[in-house]
Parts: C-alpha cells; structure tokens; sequence
C-alpha cells in the first residue's frame, strides 16, 4: 500500500494536467484555453524562461528534469516536448587563454595552428588569417561546467553558431579564439526549444533556434575561429 501511494504521488507531481500552458499557448494551438497551470508545469515554464533569459539553470532540479523527460513520452504533451535525435547541431563559444586545445579536444597544436596558418591570404597585411578552418575530427566528450547545472545550448543552424563564436569579447587580446562544436543529436539529450518558443512569454528566443542539452555530449568534430586583425599569437 505504502509502494501504490507513493507511485501515485509520483504520478500526480508530475502530471501536467490535459494541456501545456493553457493560457500561453498560442492562437490555434490545441494547447489554447483556461486550463491552470499545475504547480510542475508552471515550474517548467519558469526554469525554461530563466535559462533563456539569463542563462540560469539552478531551477533545473531533479524533479523538472524527470517531468521534461516524461512528458516528450506522453501523447498529452509530446508535441511540445521533445527531444532532437537526428541531425547535427553546433556551439559556438568564445575562448581566452590560457587554455589547451591538444588537452581539452585531442588536437595537436601543429594541426590547428598548421588549419589557420594555411588560411593566411596573400591579399590581407601578414599575419592576418582568414576567418575559419576546416572542421577537425575529435572524439572528445564534451562536458558543461559544473556551473551550468550540465546544460549547454545547441542549435542546427551552423551560421546561429558562427555567429556567437565569431563575437569579440575583448578585442585587445591576443588569445582570443572563437570555436565551433559539432555533434550528431544521437550523442546526447538535446531538448527540442521549436514548439516551446511559440509560447507567450518564450517566443521572443525563437530566432536562436536553440537546443538545449542535458549532460555529456559525444563530439564529432571542431572548428576554429578568429576575427579579423593585424596581429595574431600564432
């Protein structure tokens, strides 16, 4: 009796009633109507807004996680929450030395530094490099900083992902390099933001066609990046 009561607790924690965010849905949505939120749904919302707004993950807790997973099995739900299992996706990121791309992705120094110095045009000042290399294979695991809660964002749209690793941060340094991950979605657990987006309140992310990650992801290759300068640390 005692095993039944808790299964039933379980299941009512995180039942999301019969629609997802009624009264945020979107106009023909069949989500649409005055259905209140319960108290797991409106912690999803609030913890999917955070992150998008501010990048904060500290909402994710066990709960919310477990009730995202099951809802993308559940035919109540599953049309909003997904999961992206095919395809490749792509992050982009800024990084500052100091740092070690032999140590952290499995490349030697001679073959990245060999992929940009082959880049070098004759037309620009010397020294100058081109924008990208060519992607490198790798077999590393990514993993998010502890801080991140094991969340990364993620998105199919390779230019999305050379837009923000092509971002300057501070464009006195010398060590400043933008990259690119690449990954198969088979890789990982990559929450699907597409229909998530049109809700009220979310939709103003929907241009960054973001997925967003939960753990460890098995990479498949790297690009790197530098924007244009005249002077260069390598």
């Amino acid at each position: 009796m005692k095993i039944l009561r808790e299964y039933i607790r379980e299941l009512l924690a995180e039942d999301l009633g019969e629609k997802v965010w009624s009264e945020k849905a979107p106009e023909g949505s069949r989500h649409q109507g005055e259905e209140p939120d319960t108290e797991i749904e409106s912690g999803l919302y609030t913890a999917i807004k955070f992150f998008l707004n501010k990048g904060d993950t500290t909402l994710w807790d066990q709960e919310r996680k477990d009730a995202f997973d099951k809802a993308t099995t559940d035919p109540r739900y599953n049309d909003v929450f997904k999961y992206e299992t095919s395809g490749k996706l792509y992050r982009g990121m800024r990084i500052s030395g100091p740092w070690d791309v032999e140590r952290d992705y499995g490349i030697p120094d001679s073959e990245w530094m060999g992929q940009l110095n082959s880049q070098t045009s004759s037309k620009k000042v010397k020294g100058v490099l081109k924008n990208m290399s060519e992607m490198i294979p790798v077999t590393t695991v990514y993993k998010p900083v502890p801080r991140t809660n094991g969340f990364s964002s993620w998105t199919p749209d390779f230019n999305v992902a050379k837009r923000f690793a092509s971002q300057v941060r501070d464009s006195g340094s010398n060590t400043e390099m933008g990259i690119i991950l690449v990954a198969d979605a088979s890789g990982g657990k990559f929450l699907d933001m597409t229909e998530i987006y049109g809700f009220k309140g979310l939709d103003r992310y929907q241009g960054e066609a973001e997925r967003i990650s939960m753990g460890d992801i098995q990479l498949e290759g790297v690009y790197f990046i530098q924007p244009n300068k005249t002077r260069w640390w390598i």
